[in-house]
């Protein structure tokens, strides 16, 4: 199924995506169906990062995280085969998981999952490593300006929002609006026109939970750290 929709007893379901940001079929729970796309919680493998921080979790074990994937990335969105789950046990599973991942929504409110790049110890995606200060570009080429920082989510090591600096100011923008990350620059899928028009951020701190809600509010997308991710 595509088109941006799904039937509302799909969540909660083990669904199989497949979208054309990745070449195989991603599984996952789905946790939320909206307007822009669709969450789901899937599992990820840790690598041996050789570091041996035994407070981490360990190489070859694997973790939740959650996947947002935008309408207009997907190709096939389907109910996986192989889910056969009772009501019930989901409505067990999911008491479980409140109890044991509290949703981050109404506390957390200096943003503590969230750190600039250079005070994060592990490591992101290889893209965006020497991400800083290459050009943003929007949905048809225009330069929107420069990217000052990343702020990147511990947990998942994933970059969460970047902070684009240009002639109209400093901006917040999450990582979902990105297409695409190389060494032409930061592509997105909005307008050059939605980013100067959204709320300036001129602060060198990390973004608190009010100003981190608010960028995703503004750009229509949910924002996996207010979903218990």
């Amino acid at each position: 199924m595509g088109g941006g929709q799904a039937p509302d007893t799909w969540l909660r379901r083990i669904v199989t995506v497949r979208s054309f940001e990745f070449g195989e079929p991603l599984d996952g729970e789905l946790v939320e169906v909206n307007d822009r796309g669709v969450v789901l919680r899937v599992t990820a493998y840790r690598a041996d990062d050789g570091r041996g921080d035994d407070s981490e979790i360990e190489a070859g074990e694997t973790e939740p995280v959650l996947h947002f994937a935008p309408w207009n990335t997907l190709r096939l969105l389907t109910v996986t085969e192989d889910d056969l789950r009772e009501p019930q046990e989901e409505r067990e599973a999911e008491s479980r998981a409140a109890e044991e991942y509290p949703s981050t929504a109404g506390g957390n409110l200096d943003s503590p999952d969230l750190v600039r790049l250079d005070d994060f110890g592990g490591e992101i995606n290889e893209h965006w490593q020497e991400a800083r200060g290459r050009t943003v570009l929007d949905k048809n080429g225009g330069e929107v300006g420069t990217v000052e920082e990343l702020y990147v989510w511990k947990e998942p090591s994933t970059v969460h929002l970047i902070k684009v600096s240009g002639a109209e100011g400093s901006f917040l923008i999450p990582v979902h609006a990105v297409t695409s990350v190389d060494d032409q620059g930061v592509k997105l899928e909005t307008a050059r026109s939605k980013v100067t028009d959204s709320p300036e951020y001129d602060s060198d701190e990390v973004p608190d939970d009010e100003t981190r809600r608010a960028a995703f509010d503004y750009y229509g997308y949910p924002d996996p750290l207010d979903l218990g991710g």
